[in-house]
């Protein structure tokens, strides 16, 4: 069977922040959706080996991050290294929060600042519930970066009124 990953494609691609045990980690993600208006909830999909699963059961928090095709060296970076074996936010520039311990990329264009209230076991992976409690958005009018799978990345046109 064709990986779902292939199928479900090109998808959004986004930095996702945690912190526990004085350690702050940023990874890559691209199996995330926006869930409820009110109040404002998304998921996301890790998989159980991951440090990201790791932080957040100790410190149910995390910043949802969007990368713009300018950050694809960053979405590349923090996707092919581990938290446990390299401190990411060497490389990565960061901002403080306001309402929750992970830090935000500063790069990011919107940055969502969450509490996670459920990491729900699913097959392979698991489903990460989040309510966003402060969103900073410094523009809409950005190119997202898209993955489609694996290692293959797409651009797109610019997000904001279709003309």
């Amino acid at each position: 069977m064709t990986r779902i990953s292939k199928l479900l494609q090109p998808r959004m691609v986004l930095l996702i922040t945690s912190y526990a045990d004085n350690t702050h980690d940023v990874a890559t993600f691209s199996f995330v959706t926006p869930i409820s208006f009110n109040p404002p909830l998304l998921a996301f999909s890790v998989a159980h080996t991951r440090y990201t699963k790791e932080l957040i059961e100790k410190n149910p928090e995390c910043v949802v991050n969007v990368a713009t095709t300018e950050m694809l060296d960053d979405a590349l970076y923090c996707g092919t290294r581990s938290g446990r074996d390299v401190d990411k936010f060497e490389k990565i520039e960061w901002e403080e929060c306001e309402t929750v311990k992970p830090r935000r990329v500063k790069k990011s264009p919107v940055q969502l600042e969450c509490k996670v209230l459920k990491i729900i076991p699913a097959g392979d992976h698991n489903i990460v519930l989040c309510e966003v409690l402060t969103e900073h958005v410094k523009t809409l009018e950005y190119k997202p970066l898209m993955h489609v799978s694996g290692s293959d990345f797409a651009t797109s046109t610019k997000i904001g009124p279709v003309a």
